[in-house]
């Protein structure tokens, strides 16, 4: 049977933004049944300068929660590893590669780019085929390695891609 396609009923701008190391997160205010877009301004970004010598695969991942911990970063724990006898502390994607959880809300998302890059326009991502229920999206860049592991960006380069960074969320019916 055909359905009609999810359409977005609302878009919201964060109600806050809060630099968190290498990463922002964006509160929404509101839990929110949708995705995001991801907004990258590359004039702001000034990548081509700073990769000139280097070729670098540069992930931005957002990953979409409806709680934060204590200190205030993005959550998504609830019950790591119960199936397996804990096996997950952390509730990473790796881990579920290695079948170690089932009950952990990873809800993330990602745009990967080459640097240096030629485009020297804003950059507009929204992934297709997926849905999240969030309040929260944190945006984090990291290197990713020609095997496939990712590498954490010295935090003068991370700061770089970040200040380009905006998020929308959009609420779908």
């Amino acid at each position: 049977q055909l359905m009609e396609g999810i359409r977005v009923s609302r878009t919201f701008d964060a109600v806050k933004t809060s630099k968190r190391n290498a990463s922002l997160l964006f509160d929404f205010g509101q839990n929110i049944a949708g995705f995001t877009t991801l907004n990258l301004d590359l004039d702001g970004v000034h990548m081509n300068a700073m990769f000139a010598m280097t070729s670098k695969i540069i992930m931005l991942k957002v990953k979409h929660t409806e709680i934060t911990d204590t200190t205030g970063a993005a959550y998504n724990n609830y019950f790591p590893g119960m199936e397996f006898g804990h096996a997950s502390k952390t509730c990473s994607t790796s881990d579920w590669y290695d079948r170690k959880w089932y009950e952990c809300a990873n809800q993330t998302t990602a745009l990967i780019l080459q640097v240096p890059m030629t485009v020297s326009r804003p950059l507009s991502y929204t992934p297709s085929f997926t849905y999240q229920g969030f309040r929260f999206a944190e945006v984090t860049a990291v290197e990713l390695l020609h095997n496939g592991s990712e590498q954490p960006l010295d935090d003068r380069t991370a700061s770089i891609f970040l200040r380009g960074v905006s998020l929308k969320a959009n609420q779908a019916r």
